[in-house]
């Protein structure tokens, strides 16, 4: 199964040290193309929300096998955010544009 959820605001927010949860050190929003390969989420560099071709090589993956999904809704800044707990210990806030790919997302991470 290969699926393509288009650009994404994505932020590293806990990341697992040795044992012990840590805030992660870079903690910005950066945009990117996301796609799910069978369990993996493969992350595409981009500079902006228009059309991208996914041929080059990804930037980053996670493995959301055994992941925990869950809104933010009382995010102060930004609208639509949700949080992916990987099974690793590490922890993503993710941005969508508008609440229908927020549901469609939870859909296909909850079907794997």
């Amino acid at each position: 199964m290969y699926v393509c959820f288009r650009f994404l605001s994505v932020k590293k927010w806990l990341l697992r040290k040795k044992h012990q949860i840590e805030l992660a050190r870079k903690r910005g929003w950066k945009g990117y193309w996301v796609c799910l390969k069978g369990t993996t989420l493969l992350f595409y560099p981009c500079d902006s929300r228009e059309g991208r071709s996914v041929e080059a090589a990804p930037k980053h993956l996670i493995i959301v096998d055994g992941a925990i999904m869950q809104p933010i809704p009382e995010h102060p800044k930004r609208d639509y955010i949700f949080c992916l707990s990987t099974a690793f210990g590490d922890a993503y806030l993710f941005q969508v544009i508008i609440l229908l790919k927020l549901f469609s997302f939870y859909y296909f991470i909850f079907l794997i």
